[in-house]
Parts: C-alpha cells; structure tokens; sequence
C-alpha cells in the first residue's frame, strides 16, 4: 500500500513550467539576466501583431541575438536597439514595446503599420531615435511622447496623423530633427517649438497647419532647415527668421503668406522664395 502511494504521489506531482525565455535558448544564463529574458517576453508577445502578414524569426529556441532586427548590448544584457525598416510589416505597434526599458532606438519606418501610435512609447526613457516614417498609422500624436528627454531624432512623416501638433514636444530639448511631413496634421504651429534650442531641421510639408508662422522660431539659433511648404499658413514671414544665421534650406511655398519677404533671408542656399510672389521687404 505504501509502495503504491508513493508511486501515485510521483505521478500526480505538479511539473514546473519553464516559461519560453527561460529556457537557456533564447536567452543565455536567464537566471544572470532576468532584464533580457524580460525583454525576450516583451518581443514574443508583441511578434505577431507588429508583424501583420509578415513573419519574424522571433521564436524561444533561437537565441535573441539571432532575432532579425534585435540589437542586444550594455551590461547586464538587455534589447537596445529594435530595427525593421521596410520590412513589410503589416500590423500594429504593440503598446507592449513601451516596455522595453534600455531601448536606444526603435526604427519601424517604410512598412505598411496602421492604427495609431501607443502612448505607451513615451515610456522608453533612454530613446534617442524614433523612426515611424512612411507608415499608414493614424490618429493624433501622442503628448506622453514628450517624456523622451533623450530623445534626438522623431520622424513621423509619411502617414496619416491627424489633430494639433502637441506643444509639449516643445519640452525635448535635445531633439535634433523633427520631421512630421506628408500628413493630416492641422491647428496652429506651437510656438512651443521654440524652446527646441538644439533642433537642426523642422519639417512640416504637406499638412494641413493654419494661422502666422510662429516669430519665436527666430530663437532657434542652431536650425538649418526649415521646410513648411504646403499648408494653409497665412499672414506674414516673421522678420525674426532672419536671425537663423545657420538656416541653409528654406521652403515656404503653397501657403497664403503676405507683406514681404525679410532681406536677411535672401542668402538662404536653398530656398523657394521666387515661388512666394513676394517682394522683398525695403529695410
């Protein structure tokens, strides 16, 4: 009797699951590296809505560092970088990649993604380059993605965003290039934008912004391309611009801009000023 209750207890006893990125494929010593296998998760979760009809060799019997577009760096290991440019993915940003904690940079740009863009990537505090370019993603903004502070290139052009640009991308001050053409944005340009002292190149072709040109860009002292061609702009060309002694490239055509043209803004390189119809300004 003995005998046969020791045999039952044997086979009744609960088995361990190992969870997928535990298992010492995927992710090496998991038990040195409870941030990757953390990672690993994140990405096996959110695989197949990011991929649409397309496939990923994201799988837990494949090492991570194997995976088509991961980058897996500092110490202790964890997914830095995330790169699938053009790639024909034909999902959704998974919110879930807010998570992704040691994230450097997060490139999704040339695909066919749609939906809008998760709130939730505002949380990748050590981003410094978000790439969604040339999407079908749609509705507005995020304003949560001001929190990235580290944050030196945001490409969102090439899609279907809609709603004001929010002002409070006005707050990352490290950004270098913000580059929201070809989309559906409307509103005022934020004189927000201003405070962006670092900012090189603002682009905003092809929207549907209204109302003056903002004079506090004239603060931008470190800009060298400012393109806001084809909008519904109207009133005057700010003489502020002209103290953007580093502006290199201007376009403002396809507007309704009126009055004239400030002198200082004659030695831009590349500009479409001659498009304007305007005179340039006496003095």
């Amino acid at each position: 009797t003995t005998r046969r209750h020791s045999i039952q207890a044997l086979t009744t006893a609960p088995t361990t699951v190992v969870p997928p990125c535990a298992n010492g494929v995927a992710v090496p010593n998991p038990q040195d590296n409870p941030g990757l296998v953390s990672d690993c998760t994140v990405l096996l979760q959110a695989r197949d809505t990011l991929a649409g009809s397309a496939t990923r060799n994201w799988r837990a019997d494949r090492a991570i560092t194997d995976w088509e577009g991961i980058t897996v760096g500092n110490s202790p290991h964890r997914v830095t970088e995330l790169v699938l440019s053009e790639r024909k993915l034909t999902g959704t940003i998974p919110p879930q990649l807010g998570a992704l904690a040691n994230l450097d940079g997060l490139a999704l740009g040339n695909n066919q993604l749609s939906a809008p863009i998760p709130p939730q990537l505002g949380a990748l505090s050590n981003l410094r380059g978000l790439f969604l370019q040339d999407n079908q993603l749609s509705g507005p903004i995020p304003s949560e993605l001001a929190a990235l502070t580290n944050l030196l290139v945001l490409w969102l052009g090439g899609n279907q965003l809609s709603g004001p640009i929010p002002p409070q991308l006005g707050t990352i001050t490290s950004l270098h290039e913000l580059l929201l053409r070809d989309n559906q944005l409307s509103g005022s340009i934020p004189s927000e934008l201003a405070a962006l002292s670092n900012l090189r190149y603002l682009g905003l072709i092809n929207n549907q912004l209204s109302g003056s040109i903002p004079a506090q860009l004239g603060a931008l002292a470190n800009l060298r391309g400012l393109y806001l061609q084809g909008n519904q702009l109207s009133g005057i060309i700010p003489p502020e611009l002209g103290a953007l002694a580093n502006l290199e490239s201007l376009v403002l055509a396809g507007n309704t801009l009126t009055g004239c043209v400030p002198l200082a803004l004659r030695g831009v390189a590349t500009n479409d000023l001659a498009e304007l119809g305007l005179p340039f300004c006496e003095s």
